[in-house]
C-alpha cells in the first residue's frame, strides 16, 4: 500500500504512526509545507511539572520509517495520475 499524508503535524504525523502499525510494509509519505513535525500527545500539558520551562524541554523522535518531505507544499492533488 503506498499513502501520502498532507501534513506533518499532529493530526498527520498520528495518521501515519498508526498506518505503519497496522501495515510495515506500507509505504508512508508525508508532506509539510513548513520545517517542523509534530505529534505530542494529548495528556502531556497535564503531565509536565508546573516549574519546567519550554527551553528546557527535549525533542524526542522516534523512527517510523517515513519518507517525511519538509518544505514540500501541496497546492493540488491530481487523482488521475495516482489512479492510472
Amino acid at each position: 500500500m503506498r499513502l501520502i499524508i498532507t501534513g506533518a503535524v499532529a493530526v498527520g504525523m498520528s495518521a501515519a504512526s498508526q498506518v505503519r502499525r497496522r501495515n510495515p510494509d506500507s509505504e508512508i509519505i508525508v508532506l509539510e509545507k513548513t520545517q517542523d513535525v509534530s505529534n505530542g500527545a494529548c495528556g502531556l500539558p497535564d503531565t509536565l511539572p508546573l516549574d519546567e520551562r519550554m527551553e528546557d524541554l527535549q525533542v524526542m523522535s522516534a523512527e517510523r520509517n517515513l519518507d517525511l518531505r519538509l518544505g514540500h507544499e501541496v497546492t493540488r492533488i491530481g487523482l488521475s495520475k495516482a489512479l492510472g
